[in-house]
C-alpha cells in the first residue's frame, strides 16, 4: 500500500480536485463550484488522499471522496469516490474509504452509495469494507446509465 496522508479536503483543495475529476471524467465532471458548495455544506464528508509523488517527490492528488447527508439524519451519500489514474493498484482506495469511515461524525449509521454494475474493482473494494448490494437501479443517471445501490451499515 502507498504512504498517504489522507484528510478533510479544504477549499484550498478544490482546484485540484476539480483538475482530477475533469482528467477522468471530461465534460461530465464536477465542476469546482460544486465542490466548494459540499465543503460549505458537508465540510465534514470530504475527504482526500495526498501521497508523494516518485518523480518529482512532492505532494500530489491521490484520490478524493465527496459525500453528502440524507434525508435521513442517520445516513449520508457517497457521491463520488475517485482515485487519480497515477495511483491506482496501490491501496489508495481503501485506505481513503477506511479512513473517512473510521472517522465519519457520531450519529451516521449507514452508508449508501452507487456504483457501475460493471465496476468489478469498485464493487470488490465496497464489499470487502462491509458494503453490501441493495438493488439493482436501471436508468438510474439517466438512459442506459445504470447503477447499483450498495449500502455499509455502521455499529454504534
Amino acid at each position: 500500500m502507498a504512504a498517504l496522508n489522507v484528510r478533510i479536503a479544504t477549499a484550498a483543495d478544490v482546484l485540484q480536485l476539480a483538475a482530477l475529476e475533469y482528467d477522468q471524467y471530461g465534460a461530465e465532471a464536477y465542476p469546482a463550484p460544486l465542490f466548494y458548495q459540499a465543503l460549505a455544506q458537508w465540510p465534514h464528508l470530504q475527504w482526500l488522499a495526498e501521497g508523494t509523488g516518485l518523480s518529482t517527490r512532492t505532494e500530489q492528488l491521490a484520490g478524493y471522496i465527496m459525500a453528502a447527508p440524507d434525508q435521513q439524519p442517520d445516513c449520508c451519500w457517497i457521491m463520488s469516490v475517485l482515485v487519480n489514474s497515477a495511483w491506482r493498484g496501490q491501496g489508495v482506495g481503501k485506505q481513503l474509504l477506511q479512513a473517512w469511515l473510521e472517522h465519519l461524525p457520531a450519529g451516521y449509521r449507514e452508508v449508501k452509495l452507487t456504483v457501475a454494475p460493471n465496476n468489478a474493482a469498485a464493487i470488490g473494494l465496497y464489499q470487502q469494507l462491509g458494503f453490501s448490494e441493495q438493488a439493482y437501479l436501471a436508468d438510474f443517471l439517466g438512459p442506459g446509465e445504470d447503477r447499483l445501490l450498495l449500502s455499509c451499515y455502521l455499529h454504534p
